[in-house]
């Protein structure tokens, strides 16, 4: 790989890196430091958050390709960016009053906010289709936890599918809380196959949606689409939003904590 001709930016190294697992299998850290002149750690940053991403995957000291389908588990996800999840969910949990009734979906960050929740003693029902969100709460006395039914991801420790969309439509709450995979000017977009049908479930079910993602979600756009910006969404992150995003936010009515 020739020196670049002057220090890439962070999407700029992200593109190249993307670019040369194209055309090799394996990309060593220390390599990519060098050919970038940049610090190791500047890469194995890089590294965390395409991991993150879901568009590569550690290993042997550098990076490999993610496989054609393929995604890091939620107990691999949830290992990446620890203190900005922790962060998103210290906010989130602010929105849930004690004794409130919420939906909380399945994912890394939405798991944080249960852990925060459970170690609080928050007083709190909940309804999820995450089993792992289900562990954490139910080690709490003061939380009441209504787990979904529906079709297994062993992948996600969640279910989906239409027995899962039946049960929460039996439901309404003043909050539903989710993930995302994606956030940009198109809206709130999600990857994994069956999770946007959940989400719109949830926020169908609920007075106010409150999505959370951390910085590497945003500025991208997954193919299912979960909803658009619109009043009584309410968007928790650590990002420093775009302009262009963040007009697109006020516009369609919503809000950013």
């Amino acid at each position: 790989m020739p020196p670049p001709s002057h220090r890439l930016r962070k999407a700029e190294r992200h593109e190249r890196i993307l670019m040369e697992l194209k055309l090799r299998s394996h990309l060593r850290i220390s390599d990519l430091a060098r050919d970038f002149h940049v610090a190791t750690e500047t890469i194995r940053r890089d590294v965390a958050e395409l991991q993150a991403t879901g568009q590569v995957t550690k290993a042997f000291g550098g990076v490999i390709p993610v496989g054609p389908g393929q995604r890091p588990d939620v107990d691999a996800r949830s290992r990446d960016r620890q203190q900005e999840r922790a962060e998103i969910a210290r906010q989130a949990a602010t929105l849930v009053p004690p004794g409130a009734t919420i939906m909380l979906d399945a994912g890394s960050t939405t798991q944080e906010l249960a852990r925060r929740l459970s170690l609080g003693g928050t007083p709190v029902t909940v309804l999820t289709n995450s089993l792992n969100v289900a562990m954490i709460l139910g080690r709490s006395d003061a939380a009441t936890v209504r787990l979904c039914p529906g079709d297994f991801l062993p992948r996600e420790a969640a279910v989906i599918g239409p027995d899962t969309v039946d049960f929460l439509r039996r439901f309404h709450v003043g909050r539903a809380f989710i993930g995302a995979s994606a956030v940009s000017c198109h809206g709130v977009t999600e990857a994994v196959p069956g999770f946007a049908a959940v989400k719109r479930a949830m926020m169908a079910q609920s007075d106010e949606l409150v999505v959370m993602t951390d910085q590497s979600k945003i500025g991208r756009t997954d193919c299912d689409l979960v909803t658009s910006f619109r009043p009584g969404l309410t968007l928790v992150t650590d990002a420093s939003l775009p302009r262009e995003l963040g007009g697109a936010i006020s516009k369609g009515g919503a809000r950013v904590l």
